[in-house]
């Protein structure tokens, strides 16, 4: 970003000649991740669908960093109050305290994690792999915490981490290898 600092005779103004590229990237990759959001298929007797939802996230976050997250934050605050962003369509508070709602803050505290812990550690293709792995704890985490009070416990797993563990193991290497590729070139 530019900034531009202007000198008169009252002291110095700080302009910022982008000042509108933050705010319109942020909304725009809100407006991704509510489009991705969409394309979900519901799960017969389970009150969490599938989603590829956490791809764009994940894939954000490597190019964008901590606008990906302020653009995650400002998803949820736009599907909170009511605009059908949240899967098949959903929207309100009412979906945050749901029983999806554990795996929406679930991402976003999966994706400070993400950021912070690629910039502390180690970048190998071991660490990488690794932090996909312990950002899906995470997600999980509050997902199956939150799905809890709505589920019985006899089915908790059934319905919030069997359906997507498998493919969660499959894509994060994946995603690890398109981000390889792409910074290569």
């Amino acid at each position: 970003m530019n900034i531009i600092k202007k000198e008169s005779h009252q002291g110095s103004i700080i302009t910022r000649k982008d000042f509108l590229s933050p705010i319109a990237m942020t909304l725009i990759l809100s407006w991704i991740y509510a489009l991705c959001a969409q394309i979900s298929i519901p799960l017969p007797f389970n009150l969490v669908p599938l989603s590829i939802h956490p791809v764009p996230i994940f894939i954000c976050i490597h190019y964008f960093g901590w606008t990906a997250i302020s653009a995650y934050g400002a998803y949820l605050l736009q599907g909170s109050c009511g605009a059908p962003f949240f899967a098949q369509a959903h929207g309100g508070l009412i979906c945050l305290l749901g029983p999806t709602g554990g795996y929406l803050w679930g991402f976003l505290l999966a994706a400070i994690f993400m950021k912070l812990s690629y910039t502390y550690h180690k970048k190998s293709w071991i660490t990488h792999i690794a932090r996909f792995w312990i950002s899906a704890g995470i997600y999980f985490g509050c997902g199956l915490f939150q799905l809890s009070w709505f589920v019985p416990s006899a089915t908790l797993y059934a319905c919030g981490l069997y359906p997507f563990i498998i493919g969660d193991f499959i894509l994060k290497p994946l995603l690890y290898i398109v981000g390889v590729t792409h910074k290569k070139r």
